[in-house]
């Protein structure tokens, strides 16, 4: 198993810390909570998977989504 670094704990707790000071909104994923073993941030389940994912495969983008996007 892999031990985490100070910085690295840190850097989790930051980040949790800002996706829960987040008020709701539609373009921003949900932050439900964290578990500690294993350490993970719990969002929501997004049926479509992430929007990296989806920005790298071949799905075809017309510029209405493109402006969706870069809007959200």
């Amino acid at each position: 198993t892999s031990r985490l670094t100070e910085k690295e704990i840190n850097d989790f707790s930051k980040e949790a810390e800002t996706m829960a000071s987040l008020r709701p909104h539609v373009n921003v994923v949900q932050f439900l909570g964290i578990t500690r073993n294993p350490i993970c941030i719990v969002t929501e389940f997004l049926d479509q998977g992430s929007l990296y994912d989806f920005l790298h495969s071949d799905a075809k983008l017309d510029a209405n989504m493109v402006v969706t996007i870069v809007k959200g």
